[in-house]
């Protein structure tokens, strides 16, 4: 009785005269004094826990292989994310590093030609921010660092100006090129125009 009361009172879709003769049927056989013994409320008891059990039991692995599921969803999607993601940076990269390098070529002997141009013409002002520029892309070249020497040593003999960097440069060369003498001869021509 009591797991067909259960059962009907999932019924949602009954009208007020229905439940009303449902609930008058259900509560006569209690007023009419035919009370379970206690063998059945047992029986009926022992039923629904099992039920229950059942239905717990149902849910509970219902929930778990859900939430595997949507891990193993989730996982799949981050590492195929992940996969892709680093597989474009990484040609991204390969191709930016090439292409910056080029650039920086390109740059280096732009900035080498226009110091050189300038250098000649006698605008040694100009010719040192362009060796300095060109420094700033490859900072090793001998060349460049040469001509910048040469731009600062012409600048301080016929401008009187930038003595001291031109000193320094000098130095700071013949410490970085040991090897290479026309840095010192530069330095040797300074010290003698200067005494």
């Amino acid at each position: 009785m009591l797991l067909r009361g259960r059962r009907k009172f999932f019924r949602k879709e009954m009208s007020y005269a229905e439940l009303r003769e449902y609930y008058k049927d259900s509560a006569s056989p209690i007023s009419k004094g035919k009370t379970p013994t206690k063998e059945q409320l047992k029986v009926i008891r022992a039923q629904l826990i099992k039920e229950r059990k059942r239905f717990n039991f149902y849910r509970i692995v219902s929930t778990w292989i859900f939430t595997l599921c949507f891990l193993v969803l989730i996982n799949y999607s981050y590492n195929n994310f992940t996969f892709i993601q680093e597989y474009f940076i990484q040609t991204d990269k390969e191709i930016n590093y090439e292409s910056i390098e080029l650039e920086n070529k390109r740059n280096f002997e732009e900035k080498m030609i226009r110091g050189i141009s300038q250098f000649e013409q006698k605008k040694y002002f100009l010719a040192i921010g362009n060796f300095k520029n060109a420094l700033r892309y490859n900072q090793t070249d001998s060349t460049a660092n040469y001509y910048l020497a040469r731009a600062y040593f012409r600048m301080c003999k016929f401008k009187k100006q930038a003595c001291n960097e031109a000193q320094t440069h000098a130095e700071l060369m013949c410490k970085i090129f040991p090897n290479s003498s026309r840095y010192l001869k530069l330095k040797a021509y300074y010290e003698r125009k200067l005494n």
